[in-house]
């Protein structure tokens, strides 16, 4: 799972970027207990500013099966998998879309609203072991980055 975080050792330099990056946890309850459960899922994403009023959340089917960010999904080579993927706080920016560590050239698209929802198609092939989405602010610069979800191929 990858998380952010920050700390400080000099509370006289750089007091404001504690904080920065942020693991944003979506935990079931807000308890110790909870969050560990959520970190060690991959239920998490990363917040480079820390930013409030920022989200992501991606999910991907195939037919009736879902996964999160940090589930494992089943696929079969030749099948197509739909990811959902919302982003709050972004207005303008970009979704990549990352299979294996290879950002997928024109996969994601334009983030044309404050609350944002779209729908990507991929294509399942026997090779592919994760997908996960990076998000872009209008400038280019990479504020959100989310966990993947993973892939296993049944012939």
């Amino acid at each position: 799972t990858a998380i952010g975080g920050s700390d400080n050792h000099d509370v006289t330099r750089d007091a404001n970027k504690i904080g920065l990056p942020t693991t944003v946890v979506f935990a079931r309850e807000l308890s110790v207990p909870g969050l560990l459960d959520a970190v060690r899922g991959g239920r998490v994403f990363i917040d480079l500013d820390g930013m409030r009023d920022r989200m992501l959340e991606m999910s991907a089917r195939v037919g009736s099966a879902t996964a999160e960010m940090g589930a494992v999904l089943t696929t079969r080579p030749g099948s197509t998998i739909e990811l959902t993927v919302r982003v709050v706080g972004v207005p303008g920016g970009r979704i990549e879309t990352i299979r294996d560590g290879k950002v997928l050239a024109d996969v994601g698209g334009t983030i044309g609203s404050a609350d944002h929802t779209s729908r990507i198609t991929l294509t399942a092939d026997a090779a592919a072991k994760w997908v996960r989405i990076n998000v872009r602010d209008a400038n280019g610069r990479l504020v959100l980055l989310g966990n993947p979800v993973y892939l296993t191929t049944r012939p």
